[in-house]
């Protein structure tokens, strides 16, 4: 991944996710320290994939900010994620209302906001028409997401698509002779979905009351054993080989 751009200041928190995002595959992470001064229409936000935006700023009216990214061509679709230590619904509908695609109440932890930073880049990037990435070769078999997947709850499907975009990454880094190299990444993604997929689709089987909903305790406990052992095995295979 290319840029992200934090907007807030250089708080103790936003440095860590700083650092968060850097030893998980961004290039690089602007800190914008002081957003009230901050000229959306004349900043240039080349190769920049995601923005964080710290609310709580007390200086600076950032709702405002993220209408204005929404309004300028250069920045109007790159995703954003916003953070607050309000967990009023009022903020929550204003900075929806705004344009931010995610929102996340403070204190969270930092894989969740890693998996939303890997979500909202997912959807962007599926969403282009033309996706290097994904159809960077013409003969490449990759799967496409059609309307029989579909479930019906917008979260849910937007969540599988995320799937479909992790595999389609891995199948052609593996036509390379790369696959390797993709490894860690897709098992710390697939950790994380795990934890907040499951999550998703067990408050919606609590409110329909479905009932074998206590099956999904024995699917996640499978699912987090396999994942250790295939982190191990990783492990062992770099010991073994220095790739």
């Amino acid at each position: 991944m290319n840029k992200a751009v934090i907007i807030g200041s250089a708080n103790l928190l936003n440095i860590k996710i700083e650092n968060l995002l850097l030893s998980n595959g961004f290039k690089s992470v602007e800190i914008v320290k002081n957003p009230s001064t901050l000229n959306v229409k004349k900043h240039v936000w080349e190769n920049t994939e995601c923005f964080i935006i710290d609310l709580d700023h007390s200086e600076a009216d950032l709702v405002s900010v993220i209408k204005e990214l929404r309004q300028q061509g250069t920045s109007k679709n790159i995703p954003i994620i916003s953070l607050s230590g309000n967990s009023d619904l009022k903020s929550l509908k204003r900075a929806l209302a705004a344009g931010c695609n995610e929102f996340l109440v403070k204190p969270f932890d930092m894989s969740l906001l890693l998996t939303r930073v890997y979500k909202v880049c997912v959807i962007n990037q599926v969403a282009e028409k033309e996706n290097p990435e994904l159809h960077a070769k013409k003969d490449a078999v990759t799967l496409k997401w059609v309307k029989d997947f579909e479930v019906g709850i917008p979260q849910i499907d937007e969540e599988h698509k995320e799937l479909i975009y992790h595999f389609n990454q891995l199948y052609l880094l593996m036509k390379e002779g790369r696959g390797h190299e993709y490894f860690e990444e897709l098992l710390l993604f697939l950790k994380n979905y795990v934890a907040v997929h499951f999550e998703h689709e067990e408050e919606l089987q609590v409110k329909a009351q479905y009932q074998s909903m206590r099956n999904i305790g024995k699917c996640i406990a499978i699912l987090q054993k396999k994942y250790m052992n295939s982190k191990k095995n990783i492990v062992e295979h770099k010991l073994q080989t220095g790739i």
